[in-house]
């Protein structure tokens, strides 16, 4: 996880030190030494921390070994590293002259999804077409998701695949990647 730490005009050098406390009070700590610059910036390897909340903490410690003030919770962070389930599902009609600018395909999730991006792409023998909606977090029991407006003009008339793939707001995707193909013609 990468961080900025802004230090006062003036402060003394010595060694910047950064902790990360997760869950379970995992500790992960990564020290740097300044001098006179202000800004320092560098990036924690959060593996050995469970998933969930993320404290970190810095201070200073000046060249004679003493601790400056602790600033606590200079910012909070989530560590989340769990993919989503994979769609299972999609349903889409043939494409044809009355919807083939404005193609809608809907998206089965499975429970429980959380909120992210669901992407869609529709695919002939060499072109391909994706459309990417947000989604919100699982909250009620309508699993189904409608992609629309998915242009499809630029795809030859033939065999269509259309799969989906879905990514959580921490970046993380789907174990399959694009899955739930169907076919449809054009």
């Amino acid at each position: 996880a990468g961080y900025t730490v802004e230090l006062p005009d003036g402060h003394e050098s010595g060694e910047l030190h950064v902790t990360a406390t997760g869950s379970g009070d995992k500790t992960v700590t990564e020290t740097t030494l300044v001098d006179d610059q202000n800004t320092i910036e560098g990036n924690l390897d959060l593996t050995e921390l469970d998933q969930g909340s993320v404290d970190l903490k810095t201070y200073l410690e000046d060249a004679q070994g003493n601790d400056g003030a602790v600033q606590e919770n200079t910012d909070a962070a989530e560590k989340d590293t769990e993919r989503p389930s994979d769609p299972s599902s999609i349903v889409a009609n043939d494409i044809y002259e009355d919807n083939v600018g404005d193609y809608t395909v809907d998206v089965t999730l499975q429970d429980g999804y959380e909120a992210g991006t669901l992407e869609v792409r529709l695919s002939d023998s060499g072109n391909e077409v994706t459309k990417e909606v947000d989604v919100s977090a699982d909250d009620n029991d309508d699993h189904e998701i409608e992609v629309a407006q998915i242009d499809a003009k630029s795809l030859e008339e033939e065999d269509i695949t259309i799969e989906a793939k879905y990514t959580d707001e921490a970046g993380n995707e789907n174990p399959e990647g694009y899955i739930a193909d169907t076919t449809v013609h054009k």
